[in-house]
């Protein structure tokens, strides 16, 4: 299991993905007027030193440009963090649906995050917005309908002490919130596991009897999503404070005694924004002391199915999003020189759907087709 011994050399791959992440335009996808919702996320990036760290006044205001100069932020046992919140079988960045009084995007992840964590990233002597990564369509069950676009933005905190969560007077008891270190995500060697689904229900969601017929066919095949996989004695766990309404505390892996382990999954559309951050690490450089800082491919988010038949057409009917993924690797090698019009997430996804749609059809009718033959055969035997 990963550990953050190596977070003096993750710190380092960290400023150079901030700075990638700055000077690089995001791809920007518009919203067709048919389906106009947006929605927006802030991963929010924090750098926590030890307690027997001296941490100076800063002779001038913190900016990215100076942050990491600072002797505290390159304190050998300092640990760079990422703040996620529990989900749904996953974990998320704090964020949400834009209003129609919205005034973008940006401003839409920074009310996101007030109102769910309390942290306020309109305070320019706490948080710095590095910049914007990639927009995302999120979509409906297999790809088949626009849901609405995803706009992730990247904070930094600029203070040592600062990430501090506000749950609010009316926090929930079970409230919790989770200060990842970086290392265990941008690790060669993560700890992986994955999230099953069944395929019946992603085909049809809504009808309980075509949902049954085609888990009949396709004899209750699953489909498996990738999954970083993080125990909850390896992170710095947010909690409210007993007695005292609206404060939180924190609580680093040795001070966890006593509550209970839970394993923490990022998986989805969280990993794919987390591999975002993370592939940002590498780009751009041919600087062979850079790791190569994560075994995981941008392709991870994208299910596996346990059933040969759907896997043999998926590749047969693949040759096009094996082209785009191709395209898409690359362009992060060369962070994009010459493709920023290009939605490679969007187009990599709607071509992954696309061949999934047709390699399920392909297996059901074989499927059909051979149980029929089988029938007439046993018939005229």
């Amino acid at each position: 299991m990963a550990t953050t011994s190596d977070s003096p050399e993750t710190i380092r791959l960290l400023a150079h993905a901030l700075k990638n992440i700055r000077a690089t335009p995001p791809r920007i996808i518009s919203s067709p007027a048919t389906q106009p919702a947006r929605a927006s996320v802030a991963i929010i990036v924090r750098v926590r030193p030890p307690p027997s760290a001296f941490i100076a006044p800063p002779a001038q205001p913190v900016t990215l440009q100076n942050f990491f100069s600072q002797p505290w932020v390159n304190h050998p046992q300092s640990r760079a963090e990422v703040l996620f919140l529990p989900r749904t079988d996953t974990l998320a960045f704090p964020g949400g649906k834009q209003h129609t009084e919205d005034e973008g995007s940006l401003y839409t992840a920074m009310r996101e995050c007030w109102e769910q964590v309390g942290i306020d990233l309109a305070d320019s002597k706490e948080y710095e917005c590095v910049g914007q990564m990639d927009d995302r369509e999120v979509t409906s069950k297999l790809g088949k309908r626009l849901l609405m676009v995803l706009t992730p933005f990247v904070f930094l905190c600029l203070t040592p002490d600062g990430g501090q969560v506000d749950f609010g007077e009316d926090v929930e008891p079970d409230s919790r919130a989770f200060w990842i270190p970086l290392c265990l995500l941008a690790t060669l060697t993560p700890t992986m596991g994955t999230i099953s689904l069944d395929v019946a229900s992603r085909m049809a969601p809504q009808s309980r009897m075509i949902r049954l017929a085609l888990r009949t066919i396709l004899l209750g095949g699953q489909m498996h999503f990738g999954a970083i996989v993080v125990s909850s004695q390896q992170v710095t766990i947010v909690l409210p404070s007993a007695g005292e309404k609206g404060k939180c505390r924190e609580l680093e892996p040795t001070q966890q005694h006593g509550l209970h382990i839970e394993e923490l999954r990022v998986w989805g559309m969280s990993l794919g924004m987390t591999l975002d951050l993370v592939a940002q690490m590498r780009a751009g450089t041919t600087d062979l002391s850079f790791p190569r800082p994560l075994s995981m491919s941008l392709t991870s988010i994208f299910p596996r199915f346990d059933m040969p038949d759907v896997n043999f057409w998926l590749w047969a009917f693949g040759k096009r999003y094996r082209k785009v993924i191709r395209g898409w690797k690359e362009s992060y090698r060369t962070m994009g020189a010459h493709d920023r019009r290009i939605n490679w997430s969007g187009s990599a996804l709607a071509n992954f759907y696309a061949s999934v749609r047709k390699a399920l059809i392909m297996t059901i009718v074989f499927r059909v087709f051979w149980v029929l033959v089988a029938f007439i055969v046993w018939i005229r035997w």
